[in-house]
């Protein structure tokens, strides 16, 4: 999920206004769960910032996994303060309500999903509706269902978390355990239908259309927004409190646009685009079928298309965001120096937090772009622009900390982005 994750962990990613983790929570509670373990390691500070120790009725406890080892480790620092029987599952991919509680009623379970790539997935084998096993990303897959991380178990499986072998990646896996536990007891495959894998950037894009389609069915316009008459709103949009919708704006939903944002004169917003709280639009720009994050200031002339756009971005006058190949083809992503697939006709760019573009910037489709970096004006911004790094179209020179400094205001934010930088560098 790099860029986005160099600033943010990932379950607490926007989709569609709020977090991952948080419609998780959501969910949960309207499937009947009133007590949460939120298992946190990375950037657990954030978590407790976010969240407190309560989201709507939902109680939440906190277990540290201080090291990553492993998803089954996950589980294990949590043994204090499960109770006899629970739900497991990952708080950064999405689980409806329906489908929660569907196993939450069934007893000791496994959540399998019909997927049309199963070899991507752990790959459910069952027999009479039980687990016999969980293949990982097999060639010749046993059927089309694969593993959603969702399971009900109990406390018999801390025992065989224990006693599981460590991974060739040096990790407990929870897949191991839940295998061997179903080898001693019944464990019944449940069928669900609405699990949404984010595993990559662009998948908060898929998740977000599916979520912006179902939940925006109507407008809704905060009473201390302001619209200029001259302002024209096809379709349900929400808007929120202190939004300024200036002349000759054109909205065309689903939309959903955050509280205290500046939008026009004479923009065009399209159907599909979430944008932030105190976000800024200028003159002449259009946006469609994307993320724009809090703060985040996009000049006149700009395009931005099927794109992920961070939290306190500038981007400059005449930035376009490319989101279609000439040949037509789906774009392809450099992931770990590797292209992956989108599967995706149109995609733009992927921008981390605190980025700033250029005047008259063209940004290629598939493009990413770390957080506190820059690039100079006119030029294209192709690949992957790593952090902290000047993008002059030839190299990325390197930026150090203190030219950020004006933009963290407080000395903790400061210490966190030098900590970040050390990071991102390798360390030194």
């Amino acid at each position: 999920m790099r860029p986005l994750t160099w600033t943010c962990a990932k379950p607490l990613l926007k989709v569609a206004g709020k977090s991952i983790l948080e419609r998780t929570l959501e969910n949960l509670e309207e499937a009947g769960c009133r007590n949460a373990i939120v298992i946190v390691g990375y950037k657990a500070e954030q978590f407790r910032e976010k969240l407190g120790d309560r989201h709507g009725n939902v109680s939440i406890s906190y277990a540290v996994q201080d090291a990553q080892k492993g998803t089954g480790d996950a589980l294990l620092v949590a043994e204090k303060l499960a109770e006899e029987r629970f739900l497991v599952l990952y708080g950064d991919d999405y689980y409806s309500a329906e489908d929660l509680r569907a196993c939450a009623g069934a007893g000791p379970s496994i959540a399998a999903k019909e997927h049309p790539e199963p070899q991507r997935f752990g790959v459910i084998a069952e027999k009479g509706g039980r687990l016999t096993d969980i293949v990982e990303k097999p060639n010749q897959p046993p059927s089309n269902f694969v593993n959603t991380g969702l399971y009900q178990l109990d406390r018999r499986i801390f025992g065989e978390l224990r006693a599981s072998k460590l991974s060739v990646r040096g990790e407990i896996e929870l897949t191991d355990a839940v295998r061997s536990l179903a080898k001693k007891a019944e464990i019944k495959v449940v069928a669900i239908k609405d699990w949404t894998p984010i595993g990559y950037p662009w998948d908060l894009l898929t998740i977000s259309e599916k979520l912006v389609k179902s939940e925006v069915t109507e407008t809704e316009i905060d009473g201390s927004a302001e619209v200029s008459e001259r302002a024209t709103i096809v379709g349900p949009v929400r808007v929120g409190a202190g939004t300024k919708l200036k002349s000759g704006v054109h909205i065309e939903g689903p939309v959903i646009i955050g509280k205290n944002c500046n939008i026009g004169p004479n923009c065009f917003i399209r159907a599909g685009a979430v944008i932030g709280n105190g976000v800024n639009i200028g003159n002449a720009v259009e946006v469609k079928n994307s993320t724009i994050g809090d703060r985040t200031h996009v000049s006149h002339l700009s395009y931005i298309g099927d794109s992920v756009i961070g939290s306190d971005c500038n981007l400059a006058a005449g930035t376009i965001t490319a989101n279609l190949r000439h040949d037509n083809r789906s774009v392809r992503v450099p992931i770990k120096g590797q292209l992956v697939d989108t599967c995706r006709r149109k995609f733009g760019v992927v921008m981390g937090d605190r980025s700033k573009t250029g005047i008259h910037n063209s940004i290629y489709p598939g493009a990413m772009v770390g957080p506190f970096s820059w690039a100079v004006p006119n030029i294209s911004i192709t690949g992957t622009v790593e952090p902290f790094k000047l993008w002059d179209g030839k190299e990325q020179l390197e930026l150090e900390p203190v030219k950020f400094e004006a933009l963290v205001k407080e000395p903790v934010e400061f210490k966190a982005l030098q900590e970040l930088y050390a990071r991102t560098q390798g360390g030194k």
